[in-house]
């Protein structure tokens, strides 16, 4: 993949998700939707410091090694879209969750924590490709970040999407 196409396909993401994502909103809002993203308390199944580790691992440790790294162009393609994905979240979780129900973060974490899967698997191929001599260090520090969103959208899918969807029946 090239850097333009790479540079292209997250913008496109964001662009597309943010319409998905206000489309899902407006129609929840107007009661057109079989999802209970209202459901307060029942949502908070994941385990407790979760979210916190999350933040702390998934934007501090990139943000450091884009710094350490930033004269490296494959690296800082990759962390530059990991990053700006990782900033369109945050401001449509700030922006929706403020007008919206908290539920919505269900649905933004799901389908942003799937693309960035997506991102980080071709931030892999783009490294290996630039075969570089630190890209073992930068190759585990993808890889822990896969895991990481690995796990989030695993607890989304098992834990929080069943209680949206069986608290409409």
């Amino acid at each position: 993949m090239t850097p333009q196409a790479f540079r292209r396909q997250n913008r496109l993401f964001i662009a597309i998700a943010s319409v998905i994502i206000l489309a899902i909103a407006v129609l929840h809002g107007l009661n057109r939707l079989p999802l209970n993203l209202d459901s307060r308390g029942s949502l908070s199944v994941m385990p407790s410091g979760w979210h916190q580790f999350v933040a702390i691992a998934a934007l501090i440790l990139p943000i450091a090694v884009w710094v350490v790294q930033r004269h490296n162009p494959a690296i800082r393609l990759v962390l530059s879209g990991y990053l700006m994905v990782l900033l369109a979240q945050i401001i449509t979780e700030l922006v929706l969750l403020q007008r919206f129900s908290r539920g919505m973060s269900v649905i933004i974490g799901t389908v942003y924590s799937a693309f960035r899967l997506v991102q980080l698997w071709q931030g892999q191929q783009i490294i290996a490709l630039a075969k570089l001599n630190q890209a073992l260090w930068i190759r585990v520090v993808l890889w822990m970040l896969f895991f990481i969103w690995s796990v989030n959208l695993i607890q989304f899918l098992v834990f929080r999407w069943p209680i949206m969807l069986n608290a409409t029946s």
